[in-house]
């Protein structure tokens, strides 16, 4: 999509500018893509590491270097790999575990009892999502207009690949999170 056209871009012109500084700096011997050694790599990784990168962005930003490098001929990043591996950042993203079907009802049973508007609004916020299976953003821009307490669905109209892929839906609210919502709704009204 150009959007991730655009990001690729982006990401590559910051990759230049950093390679042509560190360049200026008698860091890296070269900022062309066909010439950049493994110690080149190495010069770079280090630069992230010294700016609070996390590893997942140095592994993301690795990645997109060596499909540049490949592009233009260069087996530099292989040869980093082998000769760097200790500086090779592993990208490991740790899916949070499930919540099992206790703990769900621990905290419908919580929902239910839940008075003051801090914690209702809080428990309304996650009994939503729960209750519906929206993405984060489909959530953060859900609006009340939107809301229809009668047949208990939304609609939303701000979904995950809006401007290529995605196309609005009408989304089921289930049973157990209605009463939270329903009090969280009248509690907001005399707000």
């Amino acid at each position: 999509s150009n959007d991730t056209i655009d990001d690729r871009d982006r990401q590559l012109r910051r990759m230049d500018k950093v390679f042509r500084e560190l360049h200026s700096k008698g860091k890296v011997s070269c900022h062309n893509p066909k010439t950049l050694t493994p110690e080149d790599i190495l010069a770079y990784v280090g630069y992230q590491k010294r700016r609070g990168l996390k590893e997942t962005s140095i592994a993301k930003n690795l990645a997109t270097l060596h499909r540049l490098l490949q592009f233009a001929g260069n087996t530099s990043m292989d040869a980093f790999k082998v000769k760097y591996r200790s500086s090779v950042p592993t990208s490991r993203y740790m899916r949070h575990p499930s919540i099992d079907e206790e703990e769900y009802d621990i905290i419908v049973t919580h929902s239910e009892k839940v008075t003051e508007w801090t914690n209702l609004r809080a428990y309304a916020i996650v009994m939503m999502a729960f209750g519906t299976g929206l993405r984060t953003q489909e959530l953060q821009f859900a609006e009340r207009r939107n809301l229809d307490t009668e047949r208990w669905t939304i609609y939303i109209d701000h979904v995950k690949g809006m401007k290529t892929y995605g196309q609005a839906r009408m989304v089921p609210i289930r049973p157990e999170a209605r009463t939270v919502l329903s009090r969280y709704m009248e509690m907001r009204v005399k707000m």
